[in-house]
């Protein structure tokens, strides 16, 4: 890889690292991680539903409910939420983080920091 100076460098593209990316307004930023894009999340895919519409990301929406639903070996729970919640495409979300972010991508695996440089399996 070419060295190139970055103002910011983000070890992660899942949601925490794409959303700090697409806040950042001036100045180079990189994003580093061993997979592409969205791909393979672990994490949760749910969020509010006026969060992800004010984002305008509607089309990330699989699913919207009203109220979560808890079954115990003892008994069933009922919560009815005030705002909606909705289940999301984590995959189709961070693509349009990533669009929002103005950011390179380096898809490479982080060993550390040394001298303010990030060490990866693709170099400095």
């Amino acid at each position: 890889m070419k060295k190139r100076e970055y103002d910011v460098n983000i070890v992660g593209a899942s949601f925490t690292g794409l959303a700090v990316a697409s806040k950042i307004e001036s100045g180079k930023v990189l994003l580093v991680d061993p997979k592409p894009v969205g791909e393979d999340l672990k994490s949760a895919r749910g969020t509010l539903l006026s969060f992800v519409t004010g984002l305008g990301f509607e089309d990330c929406v699989r699913q919207v409910h009203q109220k979560i639903i808890l079954h115990t070996s003892n008994s069933t729970i009922v919560y009815h939420l005030s705002s909606p919640f909705c289940v999301i495409d984590g995959e189709r979300f961070c693509q349009r983080l990533f669009q929002m972010a103005k950011a390179d991508f380096l898809q490479a695996t982080v060993f550390g920091f040394e001298d303010r440089r990030i060490k990866t399996s693709k170099g400095d």
